[in-house]
């Protein structure tokens, strides 16, 4: 059976004021750092998921806000150009009455010229006829009648 002395004690004794203040001195504030590191980690990572979370729901809102705007731009244009196109009928339509409206006009006119023309010409006519007649009774020659 071994036999235990005072070397034995001592150098037990030694060993665990050794730990003690290893523990107290080293291993103590390494487990501080770490367990803080971890629980850093830790909450890092939750705050990225949530980073994460808050960015899809962003972008997908924006992508909606997108969807929605490009669907009231396609609309707006639609409605814009249905306008013009009813304001291009009215316009043309406006310009045929107005068009239609002038050749009438004009048409009266020819028609009232014309008119006169043709009475101006049947009183020559008439003024002509009289004055051929009244050559042919004196005896007369027509070209100086004419003023040729």
């Amino acid at each position: 059976m071994p036999t235990f002395n005072a070397t034995f004690l001592f150098v037990l004794l030694s060993f665990a004021i050794f730990v003690a203040l290893m523990k107290a001195i080293y291993f103590d504030p390494i487990m501080a750092i770490k367990n803080e590191r971890e629980r850093k980690l830790t909450q890092d990572e939750q705050s990225a998921k949530d980073f994460l979370k808050q960015f899809e729901k962003l972008h997908s809102e924006y992508q909606a806000g997108i969807k929605q705007a490009r669907l009231e731009a396609h609309q707006l244009i639609q409605q814009i150009r249905q306008e013009a196109k009813t304001s291009a009928q009215h316009l043309v339509i406006h310009a045929r009455n107005d068009a239609q409206r002038e050749t009438d006009r004009q048409m009266a006119d020819l028609s009232i010229w014309r008119e006169n023309t043709y009475g101006e010409l049947e009183s020559e006519r008439a003024s002509l006829t009289r004055a051929v007649i009244a050559k042919v009774k004196t005896g007369g020659k027509i070209g100086s009648a004419t003023g040729s």
